[in-house]
């Protein structure tokens, strides 16, 4: 029992120092036409953050370092699940949370769209379907560093729709703004995990706190949910939400949900033949796999796409092979963005830099599929998760 403590509180600490050492360095990141606060200190030291990121092979060690630091941690939560009790695994989600809530969106400029569409809204009055940001550009400050900035909107009604009481919660000052976006973000995220829990306590009860810890402290995830907050989230959220008011027997509000979710972002459509069959964690999985699948070909290789298939990924943890398999590819995902670390822009090599580590994630959870002979690890031929 002390050594379960013991290991529970090196565990925390661990979480806690990463999660702190992954919120300065986002601040590396921050683009150099944004000016986030006008007072002198606080511009001074995020000014050498910035510096900092400019040293590329540096910054890409400490990314790399913080990502392993993750890496580690979340492979070690998962294996000692059974030491661990949900109020303890709360405490570290709600640290990690609220720690990386605070952290400059690093990794993507999808949440400046996100802002700035309410913005053509509640500002000038103008329909962001129609309306390109760049129509602002010689009056509006914002414009200084955002990117896509000559098309309109890409994002449904409804995720407009969502973001108008944000907006205007945030006073329309970008830094109120931005954090009141990630602040919802990331409570969508937490729903997601407890949401993810609840659906365990009906359908695998002993699995439940392995799949909380499997979607909830994937470095990927918090990156894509908590750091660099997309909306794919809150389509997770209600996609997920679905699932559970079709185990509670309410089926019109359950298929009402899913709705929502496919109106905030589209891909959830894959899960209209699940619904109407009848809710099953495997077909789910296939069907958001499929979806996934059919985004990276339309598109890229798009790290936050993977936001579609994990919460599902979660809810088969029984399948150990799978759920290893998942989790290697995400964290071959987590660390393709490396390459932009060093080279800073989106030049060919590190188009191919990141393709190669995303395969070689790919492989990994491919290997992790293949049986181990009988007396490997462990003497069951289970890999060790």
């Amino acid at each position: 029992m002390k050594r379960s403590a013991r290991n529970f509180r090196i565990i925390l600490i661990g979480y806690i120092i990463f999660s702190a050492a992954f919120l300065f360095y986002s601040y590396t990141q921050v683009d150099p036409g944004l000016s986030i606060t006008r007072f002198q200190l606080p511009a001074r030291i995020i000014r050498g953050f910035q510096e900092l990121g400019f040293r590329r092979p540096l910054s890409l060690t400490l990314f790399t370092g913080i990502v392993s630091g993750f890496t580690v941690l979340y492979f070690l939560t998962l294996r000692a699940y059974k030491s661990i009790t949900k109020s303890g695994f709360y405490l570290i989600l709600a640290s990690v949370t609220g720690i990386l809530v605070l952290g400059y969106p690093a990794y993507s400029h999808d949440i400046f769209n996100y802002l700035f569409s309410a913005r053509i809204l509640v500002v000038y009055g103008k329909n962001p379907f129609t309306t390109v940001p760049l129509a602002f550009a010689s009056f509006d400050p914002w414009l200084s560093f955002m990117r896509w900035t000559h098309l309109p909107s890409a994002y449904t009604p409804l995720w407009i729709a969502f973001t108008v009481p944000l907006y205007l919660i945030g006073l329309g000052r970008f830094v109120t703004v931005l954090f009141t976006f990630k602040a919802f973000l990331a409570a969508c995220f937490v729903a997601t995990v407890v949401v993810i829990g609840e659906i365990m306590k009906n359908i695998d009860p002993d699995r439940r706190l392995r799949a909380m810890i499997f979607f909830g402290l994937n470095p990927l995830v918090l990156m894509e949910s908590v750091i660099s907050p997309h909306n794919d989230i809150v389509m997770a959220l209600l996609a997920v939400g679905s699932y559970l008011i079709y185990l509670k027997r309410r089926r019109l509000l359950s298929f009402l949900a899913l709705a929502v979710s496919a109106a905030a972002k589209t891909m959830t459509v894959f899960l209209y033949p699940v619904a109407l069959t009848g809710w099953n964690p495997m077909r789910a999985l296939i069907a958001m796999t499929l979806a996934t699948l059919a985004g990276f070909a339309v598109k890229e290789l798009l790290p936050w796409y993977l936001l579609w298939v994990l919460p599902f990924a979660a809810l088969n943890v029984r399948f150990t092979r799978l759920t290893l398999f998942f989790a290697l590819v995400s964290i071959g995902f987590a660390f393709s963005y490396a390459p932009h670390m060093y080279f800073g822009d989106y030049r060919p090599e590190e188009l191919t830099a990141k393709t190669l580590i995303v395969l070689a994630g790919v492989t990994a959870g491919v290997l992790a599929l293949i049986p181990l002979p009988k007396g490997g690890p462990g003497r069951t031929g289970k890999p060790a998760l």
